[in-house]
């Protein structure tokens, strides 16, 4: 659905983040503006997994406000 939008600007703004141990998480908005310039609102989370040195993305979820 969100290919569907047509997207003409993606906007990422991290509201939060932190680490503990080998976990790290990020919150915070996706805006996403179409081609007729309407404004999605979306909220994300993201989890990270350190994996031998490495960050890796375990969880990636968004839901739309």
């Amino acid at each position: 659905s969100v290919i569907a939008t047509n997207p003409k600007k993606v906007e990422i703004i991290t509201e939060k983040a932190g680490r503990d141990g080998n976990l790290a998480f990020a919150t915070g908005q996706l805006l996403l503006t179409d081609a007729e310039s309407a404004v999605h609102k979306n909220r994300f989370a993201l989890v990270f997994r350190n994996v031998g040195g490495l960050w890796k993305l375990r969880v990636d979820s968004w839901n739309p406000q």
